[in-house]
């Protein structure tokens, strides 16, 4: 049957869409639109919450670390505190006794030199003293001489048979001596010598001088027959006779020495005169008086 005219095909006929429809559409598409961003919104606002709530979980833990921190620091400084006061204290006690050792210490000091200046001066003169002692005992022996190597007569010897032997050795020494020129005489009883010395003492000094100066000049007119037992008359072997001022003990033991350094440093002469000791060490030069041990030193060649 044929179409009318007005009629048309599906697709020749115009759609009508209500204009409701297409503003419904695009509110569709706007609110999805809207939609969306407000998703994100309050999806980046639950982050920032979450942020913030960690960053303040965190300040909260540092706040707490450092209160911690704080306290411990706290505690040990006053530890420390304490042991610097307790230094403190002990170092205050300590420069007090130092200062206590110190004043004891002055004190001590002061007594000992005043103690060193005592003893000092009684060193002084207790040497003062010996030499008082030592020139009275060479005054006492200024006219008293020794002589060595007399044999002892055979049974009891009196002091008339030494005042005899006197007399004999000045006459070999042509120096007659007198009985009243001796004032005493005697052999001295010392140990270690087999023929005991003769100490013979004058009434004065002059004959005790002129007998010494005789004995000297009888060994220089008579070297190398110094006198001996032979010119006495003596029995028995020959031993040489020696004359010698009567020194103090302080001389002996110096004259001693003197002799000793004279044999190890080829000095020539070795005598005494007066009580003193000198040495010489070629004939013609200058004598050397020894007061004690340490000239003997000075002597001595230096190394």
């Amino acid at each position: 049957m044929p179409l009318s005219p007005h009629v048309g095909t599906a697709s020749s006929l115009p759609l009508h869409i209500p204009s409701g429809s297409q503003h419904s559409e695009s509110d569709t598409d706007r609110l999805s639109d809207k939609s969306g961003k407000i998703t994100s919104r309050r999806t980046k606002r639950k982050f920032e919450d979450q942020d913030d709530s960690k960053y303040r979980t965190m300040v909260a833990d540092m706040r707490m670390k450092f209160s911690v921190l704080a306290s411990e620091q706290n505690k040990k400084l006053e530890v420390l505190q304490s042991t610097l006061t307790e230094i403190k204290e002990r170092n205050s006690e300590f420069c007090k006794s130092l200062d206590f050792l110190a004043l004891k210490y002055e004190e001590l000091s002061g007594k000992l030199e005043r103690s060193e200046n005592d003893r000092q001066d009684e060193r002084l003169y207790i040497q003062s003293l010996e030499n008082k002692i030592e020139q009275l005992e060479r005054q006492s022996k200024g006219s008293t001489v020794e002589i060595r190597n007399l044999t002892k007569k055979s049974g009891t010897e009196s002091k008339d048979d030494l005042c005899d032997l006197v007399k004999e050795v000045g006459k070999a020494l042509k120096s007659p001596i007198q009985s009243f020129d001796i004032y005493d005489v005697y052999r001295n009883n010392t140990k270690g010598d087999a023929i005991k010395p003769i100490t013979v003492e004058f009434n004065s000094v002059m004959a005790k001088n002129r007998f010494i100066l005789s004995f000297k000049k009888f060994n220089k007119d008579h070297k190398p027959d110094n006198l001996n037992s032979k010119h006495l008359h003596l029995e028995g072997a020959e031993k040489r006779v020696f004359i010698s001022e009567a020194l103090t003990q302080k001389a002996r033991k110096l004259f001693f020495l003197s002799r000793e350094f004279a044999k190890e440093n080829d000095f020539n002469f070795c005598w005494t005169a007066y009580g003193q000791i000198y040495l010489r060490k070629r004939e013609g030069m200058q004598h050397i008086r020894v007061k004690d041990a340490m000239d003997l030193d000075k002597l001595k060649p230096k190394v």
